[in-house]
């Protein structure tokens, strides 16, 4: 028995995606998350493709960790983590960051973040902060301030958005 507790911990070491029981995305990309789908053209900024000849017919492991960060953190994986042993990539998401709340800094008493709707509890993407930001500027049209300016910042942390 204690050969093959030793055989199966030898096993892990050596194959750290088998260890995490993560699912194989493409070459020697390993993904922890097997929710996450991929659209065709996401795929072939990480793995590359057959098809083409030259440059996207291999992607380097680099290239395939810059394009993922990219990727999971417009659909709210703020807080990805990479695992990298020789030519291998392990890709552990983390989770979803969801916006907590909303607060006005400037502009305290014309926009009124409660008035707000469908923002807290969604995932924390650059999809919601645009939301946001045309709602004020929009909501700051309709009060007369035509040419108003909006900052909008997002602790990635907590989920506050700033406006």
């Amino acid at each position: 028995m204690a050969k093959f507790t030793f055989a199966c911990t030898l096993i892990a070491l050596a194959f750290p995606a088998i260890a995490f029981a993560a699912t194989r995305l493409c070459g020697q990309i390993y993904i922890e998350d097997i929710r996450l789908k991929l659209d065709p053209n996401e795929k072939i900024l990480i793995c590359g493709t057959e098809k083409s000849q030259g440059a996207w017919q291999a992607v380097p492991i680099p290239e395939a960790q810059y394009h993922l960060k990219i990727l999971f953190g417009n659909r709210g994986y703020l807080n990805p983590t990479f695992e990298r042993s020789q030519d291998r990539l392990v890709v552990h998401p983390g989770a979803v960051q969801v916006i907590s709340g909303l607060e006005v800094t400037g502009g305290v008493g014309i926009l009124r973040p409660s008035k707000k709707r469908k923002i807290i509890g969604h995932a924390l993407t650059p999809a919601k902060l645009d939301e946001v930001n045309q709602w004020a500027e929009q909501n700051l049209k309709s009060q007369g301030y035509a040419c108003s300016s909006t900052k909008i910042s997002a602790q990635a942390w907590n989920g506050t958005i700033q406006l």
